[in-house]
Formats: C-alpha cells, structure tokens, sequence
C-alpha cells in the first residue's frame, strides 16, 4: 500500500497516554504537596499541644512549690521564735492520707530526726538518722545558704506512697544553723493535673536537671527515681533556656513520642509534657489513607480512560488493516485524496497501471499530478488533467479514459466522499477500446 500517513488513532492513542501518565503524575505530585503540608501543620499542631500542657503544668508546679515554700519560710520563721516549742499546726497543711503534703520533719544539725509528723516514709532504710540524704546533706555542707532544695523520690515503705522533699534550713535566733525542716509530697500527687485536664496518650513527669524523675503521670511507679537520657536535657545546660520541644523516641520505652520541657521559675526542674505521636497524628494519618485512596481512584480512571483509547485504536487498526488488504487485492486502481487533492492512500495497483514511480505515490503528493507529464489525456488535455481535481470530479459525469504513451488505455472514475475528499478508481481499458475501435472500423467498412 502506498502512501500510508501516521495513523490518527496512533497519533490519539500516544497523545492519550501521555497526557494520562502526565494527569496521574500531576495528581500524585498534589497529593504529596497536601500531604507534605498537612503532616506538617499536624507535626506543628502537636508540638504546640504537648508545649501548651508542659506549660499548664509548669504553671501548677510554680504555684504549689510556692505555696509549700511559704510553710517551710514559716517553719523557720516559727523555729527563730522558739525551736523547743516548734510543732506542726495546721499552717503545715500535713495530710498523711492525701496528695499533697503528707510529712514534717524536723532535723538537728547532724542530721538526725529530732521531730516528725504524718507519713512515716521519709527515710533511709528506717534510720531516724537522714544525714546521708544529698538533699539534706547539702544543706549540712552549706549552713550558711539559705535555699530551696528538694530532694529525689524517696520509696514507699509497705502500702504507703513514695514522697519527694521540700527543704529549707533552720537557724536560731542569731542566725546560726540549727538544722533542716522537711516537708515531704506525695510524689504521683505533684502531677495529678494531668489527670484533671483530660490528656491525651502520653504522660508528664517532673524531673530534675540531672535527669531523675521525680513524679510522673500516668502514675508508673517504677519510673520514680529513674534517669532520663541526657541528650533531652542538653539544651537546659544554658540556664536562659526555659523551654525546649522535640519529636523523639529517647525516652526508656523507645515510643515515638512529641515532647516538650519547661523550666520551673522556682526550682532547677523541669517538666516534661509527651505525647504519642501516633495518637497526636491520627487524624492526619486517616486523611493520608484518604488522599491515597483518591489518588489511586483517580489513576485507576486515567488507565481505563488510556486503555479504551487503545482498545479502540487497535480496533481501527485491525479495520485498517483489513482495508488495505482489500485494496490490495482488487484488480482495479485506487487511489483515495483528501478535500484539498492530496493524496491520502495508493494501492499497488494503481501505481502499476500509471506507470508512475512509487515515490509519486506517496501521501500529501498532489493527485493532480500523478500522472507522468508526457502521458496524453483522453480528452487530447495536459497529463495534469487525467486525474482530475476533487472540482473537477465534482462535475464529472461518468467515467472518462486516459491514452498511455504505450497504447495502453486506462478507465479513470471520480468519485467526491462526503467530507470533500475523493476516491478514484483505474481499471485497464485497453482491451474494450480495442475491440470497440475494431467495431466500429467493420461499421465504417
């Protein structure tokens, strides 16, 4: 078959899946900036949130450590007066069943326990001598420092609670040091604000700066006393740093936690606010799971879009096909033009009955000049008129003959298509003439 141009449906079908791999990447590139955009505003929602309850609970802190500070400054206040006559009132506010301060004790200058009330679990394995405590100890070391301490867990004895100390000295009425006065807390009782604002997975805990937890809720008793991993209190090594926040998984049970610290205004502790990053990103994990589904809805519709484009190029393709190979086969010539008289297709046929080269042939080639310019027209015209012009076909009337340089005598039909293109059949007509030219010739005899 001569000339064959591109095949539209090709054509299509090429344009179709490029433009479906470029729609499914445009797709997936959005769903990822959305993605992208949204785990971050997610990452920096939960950030905020945990920073916001290490905050609350910070503030709670700084209140209560006041306000057990004000007892222990009137204990000293009491004790200057008269240290014989010194005893807990209710200004201690010592409840030994509650969760808040739960002992008193009063230490000499050695360390021993001279006066206590309330629980009794303030103490080293049951000695009624604390000297050894470092909190306390610290106070001995220092007489003359007049501070805040406070101490680390001290375990529960039996069924009672662990407790944490708040400490000050105690100095006579002329100042010189006389001892330590003690006011224990329940230490799952110092963050028990967790539990009244409703938090979300995760915990809180008070620790100090070197790491040792001193409370911690949800209440895990276990963690008392235990030490964080330094790297997390690092950047609390700058005492202008107050706050700090983070996404890890170092804290001793390895959960990929949100986490945020805040230094206490009224003591070198920290608090420590974390939230588990699966529950804190829950929402933007169920509307990534949404926007892949939509992504791999939208790319399923794109490749059965591509694939109908296909099923139909190739039923064209198998139609075309089966065309060419009629035409092929015919014993005529055919030779098909578009409306503006270039020519689209050319059987074998035609090209041999023409005599042309293949190359005239050949698609987009003027069918007005397929013909070889020393071939004589049947009506006596220029070559250029044999195949006639899709105008010229138009007012055709019938079937019209071509004389070769050979004696060969071709039959040319026109016919216009109604989209303005042309189909011309060639048949050999040299046989008919001939016997029509002997006919005629014994007529005139």
């Amino acid at each position: 078959m001569r000339g064959r141009t591109p095949q539209p449906l090709g054509i299509l079908v090429i344009t179709a899946l490029l433009a479906g791999v470029a729609g499914a990447l445009a797709v997936w590139v959005l769903i990822g900036i959305a993605l992208v955009v949204d785990q971050g505003r997610a990452v920096q929602t939960a950030l905020r949130d945990t920073a916001t309850l290490a905050s609350t609970l910070r503030e709670s802190l700084d209140r209560r450590i006041e306000a057990i500070d004000a007892r222990l400054r009137f204990a000293q206040d009491l004790f200057a007066r008269d240290p014989e006559r010194f005893a807990f009132g209710a200004w201690a506010g010592i409840d030994p069943a509650g969760h808040d301060i739960v002992q008193g004790m009063v230490l000499d200058h050695e360390g021993r326990v001279r006066l206590g009330s309330g629980r009794g679990a303030l103490s080293v394995g049951g000695a009624a001598d604390l000297a050894a405590r470092p909190d306390l100890r610290t106070h001995m070391l220092h007489p003359a420092a007049d501070r805040l301490i406070t101490g680390v867990p001290v375990p529960a004895i039996g069924p009672e609670r662990p407790t944490v100390g708040f400490s000050r000295p105690l100095f006579t009425r002329d100042g010189g040091f006389a001892g330590v006065v003690v006011l224990a807390v329940d230490a799952p009782g110092l963050t028990r604000l967790h539990a009244a604002i409703d938090a979300e997975p995760g915990g809180v805990a008070l620790i100090n700066l070197d790491g040792v937890v001193l409370a911690r809720a949800p209440a895990d008793l276990a963690m008392l006393g235990r030490t964080i991993p330094p790297d997390l209190l690092v950047a609390f090594a700058d005492p202008a740093r107050l706050h700090f926040s983070i996404r890890s998984s170092a804290l001793p049970d390895g959960a990929d936690r949100f986490i945020a610290m805040r230094r206490l205004e009224t003591q070198p502790l920290v608090v420590l606010a974390a939230r588990d990053a699966g529950s804190a990103l829950a929402f933007f994990l169920q509307n990534r799971l949404r926007l892949i589904g939509l992504g791999v809805i939208i790319s399923t519709l794109i490749a059965l879009a591509v694939a109908l484009v296909e099923r139909k190029r190739a039923g064209g393709r198998r139609a075309r096909e089966q065309i060419e190979s009629l035409m092929e086969n015919l014993s005529q010539g055919v030779i098909m033009a578009d409306r503006d008289g270039g020519i689209v297709v050319a059987n074998a046929r035609a090209v041999a009955l023409l005599g042309v080269a293949p190359e005239r042939a050949a698609a987009g080639r003027p069918v007005a000049g397929l013909v070889p310019a020393a071939a004589v027209g049947a009506n006596g015209g220029d070559a250029e008129d044999a195949i006639p012009t899709r105008a010229a076909a138009a007012e055709a009337s019938g079937a019209f003959e071509h004389l070769l340089p050979d004696g060969s005598v071709l039959e040319i039909r026109a016919e216009v298509m109604p989209d303005g293109g042309t189909v011309h059949t060639i048949a050999d007509a040299t046989a008919r003439r001939r016997a029509r030219d002997a006919l005629a010739a014994a007529r005139d005899a």
